[in-house]
């Protein structure tokens, strides 16, 4: 491109529907120096019940940059698939873009294959989510033959693109495992929207302290955002709360169904289906909690105006939500599909008025830091002029061995994925004791133990979901069966074990002294809730060192793997040991051990490592 000449700019996404996804785009159109871009914007012919934004695409670009690719559909369809790339690639040789840039996946595979073959210069993907998790439940995305042909297509596209964005890094490291790029052309920019009037929305701290509090959510009334669970909750909190109710914004396929489901459940007279909400301050002025209890979530935007608006929140814990909600400061996260756990993070707050009001006004404040239009802006241009990305140069502990001390066996060994290929993977990438530690259950400990090649040791564990919490028994033999702290702690110490705390700062219960006081083992990194940018996650590193040493409590790192990808995200380096005794000696210790994340050490975790003979090549 020559002095003083326009960059051609096309920006492609499946359908132009109120959602996420095109929010972000045309927010991105918003903040464009339109003196130097020529934009372009293309999309499929498709609409729905959730509205259409191609009115907000007139108002702000000439009807000539404007384009619909009539065979671009959201559902798969070889025939229409290919037709729409020879439309897209007719249109790119006549537009002749310097960057093309896709939203969302079908747009992403068949916008970035006729990017590549038409020859543009510049190639950059947004994946506004990903689509590859069975749990999601993701309207029109079934898992099987065709979503396995759709990733090997994604991979090869991914050969081609120059930059893939994803929306938080938890998301990059499941894009790394999947191979949908190479991993110095991954990166994670945040979703960002305009905040000031939300902002604007003033609370009133006794305003949680009366009876008739309001719950709202805000979404696509599809299987995705798991509407079925919410109520579930409401209907466990409506005799302790009989003046709660919930208000629901958005409409979708699953109304009548969610309506009658309301009747069965007795809630007709606490939950209010108001239809898409064109006014979200509105919206979110008359409610005091907000909630969402998503499968599936690329990011969670509607969360950020919930915090802007002075909200706490109560969310699950999928896709970025964990990198958006600063869980124990803005909001409480819980596990996806669990209607106790959400009706426990909910009670939380009916509670605690006080805190309510507090998280509030912290996730206000968190929100316009990190989540404002401006910055999302700011890194696409930079990513439109910049393509370098710097790789990290990975550094080794002198005569320490990498264990992995969370795992999951039963979603990590599947039938394509035997136990011992896993267990000899890990042997021959280093790793010297693997703990395998299921939900209430020791058979997956015991069946890798069996497997496990000669020299690895696997620490026999289980992971108690008890009335604090989630709490993790090292080094036992028979199964723990108490789901009191009291009892837990009996059985393990009656065994000889160590009691592993993960997830530490899960908000509303912890931090109680009388549950951290009792624990051996304190997890700093958790590479599955926490991602890769170490430097800005969701609980503040240093925080938590902090409180470990305070405790006088081993900091590990865990990578709580569900997949046969994840089982190296996170591992923790400890001083060698030749067997399983001098393993629970280092992890009994009370010192904090470095971590290494895909490749990157941990700054805190290398600052907090205070031995003489821990030094780091």
């Amino acid at each position: 491109m020559g002095p003083g000449q326009r960059q051609c700019l096309c920006l492609i996404i499946t359908r132009m529907v109120a959602g996420g996804a095109q929010k972000v785009l045309i927010d991105l159109i918003d903040g464009m120096p339109m003196v130097d871009v020529d934009v372009h914007v293309i999309a499929g012919p498709e609409t729905g019940r959730e509205g259409s934004l191609w009115a907000d695409l007139r108002d702000r670009l000439p009807q000539s940059n404007l384009h619909t690719c009539s065979h671009l559909v959201r559902s798969p369809n070889p025939i229409a698939d290919f037709l729409a790339y020879r439309q897209l690639k007719s249109l790119f040789k006549r537009l002749r873009p310097t960057i093309v840039h896709t939203h969302t996946s079908k747009a992403g595979v068949v916008g970035r294959w006729a990017a590549h073959h038409a020859g543009v210069p510049k190639i950059i993907h947004s994946t506004h989510g990903l689509i590859y998790d069975p749990d999601a439940k993701i309207p029109g995305v079934k898992q099987g033959v065709l979503l396995k042909l759709f990733l090997k297509l994604e991979q090869i596209v991914g050969r081609w693109t120059d930059h893939l964005i994803t929306l938080s890094e938890k998301e990059t490291g499941d894009a790394i495992r999947l191979r949908l790029a190479p991993p110095p052309n991954i990166q994670a920019i945040s979703n960002g929207i305009p905040l000031q009037e939300l902002a604007s929305i003033e609370r009133d701290p006794d305003s949680w302290k009366v009876p008739h509090l309001r719950l709202g959510i805000a979404g696509r009334l599809n299987s995705e955002k798991g509407h079925e669970v919410l109520l579930k909750s409401m209907a466990k909190l409506k005799s302790s709360f009989p003046h709660l109710c919930l208000k629901v914004a958005g409409d979708g396929p699953l109304r009548n169904s969610l309506e009658k489901e309301c009747d069965s459940l007795g809630l007709k007279n606490q939950v209010v289906f108001l239809g898409y909400q064109e006014d979200m301050k509105a919206f979110l002025s008359g409610i005091d909690i907000f909630v969402l209890s998503s499968h599936y979530e690329g990011f969670g935007l509607v969360l950020v105006e919930a915090m802007a608006a002075g909200l706490p929140v109560v969310a699950t814990d999928v896709g970025g939500v964990g990198e958006v909600v600063i869980d124990g400061r803005t909001g409480i996260v819980v596990p996806s599909g669990r209607e106790d756990e959400l009706a426990m993070g909910i009670e939380y707050f009916l509670h605690h008025p006080n805190l309510a009001y507090k998280y509030g006004q912290d996730g206000r404040v968190h929100a316009m830091e990190k989540f404002s239009r401006q910055q999302m802006v700011r890194r696409h241009l930079e990513l439109y002029h910049n393509p370098t990305k710097g790789k990290v140069e990975q550094v080794v502990p002198n005569n320490y061995i990498p264990v992995d001390l969370h795992m999951h066996s039963y979603h990590s060994f599947d039938s394509k994925m035997k136990m011992e290929s896993i267990l000899e993977g890990a042997w021959k990438n280093g790793i010297r004791a693997i703990a395998v530690t299921d939900h209430d259950t020791l058979d997956g400990a015991l069946e890798a133990s069996r497997l496990a090649p000669k020299g690895l040791i696997v620490i026999k564990g289980m992971e108690i979901t008890s009335e604090v919490g989630d709490i993790i028994a090292l080094f036992i033999d028979e199964p723990i069966k108490s789901l009191d702290l009291e009892g837990i702690v009996k059985e393990v110490r009656a065994q000889e074990g160590l009691l592993y705390l993960p997830h530490p700062f899960r908000g509303r219960r912890s931090l109680a002294l009388d549950l951290v006081k009792n624990m051996d083992v304190f997890e700093i990194f958790n590479g599955r809730s926490q991602g890769i940018n170490y430097s800005e996650d969701q609980f503040g590193n240093r925080e938590i060192v902090q409180f470990a040493q305070e405790y006088q409590l081993t900091g590990i790192g865990g990578s709580d793997a569900h997949k046969p990808g994840e089982l190296f995200r996170v591992l923790t380096y400890l001083p060698s040991f030749d067997h399983e005794d001098e393993l629970k000696a280092h992890l009994s210790s009370g010192r904090i051990f470095p971590v290494l994340h895909q490749g990157e050490w941990m700054e805190e975790s290398l600052d907090a490592f205070q031995s003489e003979d821990n030094s780091v090549r």
